[in-house]
């Protein structure tokens, strides 16, 4: 996208940018720490973005008005963020308040598919989106620590869905964990 395509952009820290569109609506978007769990429950710092509306959409009161800038102005602020935290990783939490969890993180898949040469990410399944749950992890491919992101957004899924982790195991399976694990207290995991 064309910078003079952008609405122009005020940030307040590295962390806290707005704007303002042509209707008089004030966009913020905000980088926040937030906590993912290894496997061995170890806290994982990453930060999640936090986008706000002011006046807030409102859902169902006639037709909100549509502005092609503020999707691409959105992305150029996270691009940025990227550019300037480079070993960052960020979730991407789609609020379901008023439904529209799955349309936005159509949208957000929308906006990273053009950005998949520089950006890498992790997706909840169609499992967690049958609970209206839709997030994402990304960072930049070029982050090293990448990886151990994932598998921290992975771990904390399963401890926050534990109905994912169990799985039908054949019996061969069955005993060779029975074996190994004598006193038998703990599931059977998916690596």
């Amino acid at each position: 996208m064309k910078p003079w395509m952008l609405y122009a952009v005020e940030c307040t820290s590295d962390d806290e940018c707005s704007f303002s569109t042509t209707a008089g609506v004030i966009y913020k978007v905000a980088f926040s720490d937030y906590y993912l769990y290894d496997c061995v429950d170890n806290e994982v710092k990453c930060k999640t973005i936090v986008l706000s509306r002011e006046p807030p959409n409102v859902r169902g009161m006639g037709c909100n008005y549509k502005d092609e800038r503020v999707f691409p102005t959105i992305g150029s602020i996270i691009m940025r963020y990227l550019e300037n935290n480079p070993d960052e990783a960020v979730v991407f939490l789609c609020d379901n308040r008023d439904k529209l969890a799955k349309a936005r993180f159509r949208l957000f898949d929308r906006w990273f598919n053009s950005q998949r040469k520089i950006l890498t990410k992790s997706d909840t399944n169609e499992k967690h989106h049958l609970d209206d749950f839709c997030a994402s992890i990304f960072m930049r491919r070029d982050n090293l620590a990448g990886p151990y992101y994932k598998d921290a957004f992975r771990w904390t899924l399963e401890r926050c869905f534990p109905e994912e982790i169990w799985y039908p195991v054949n019996d061969e399976e069955w005993f060779m964990h029975q074996d190994a694990n004598d006193n038998g207290e703990f599931p059977f995991h998916v690596n």
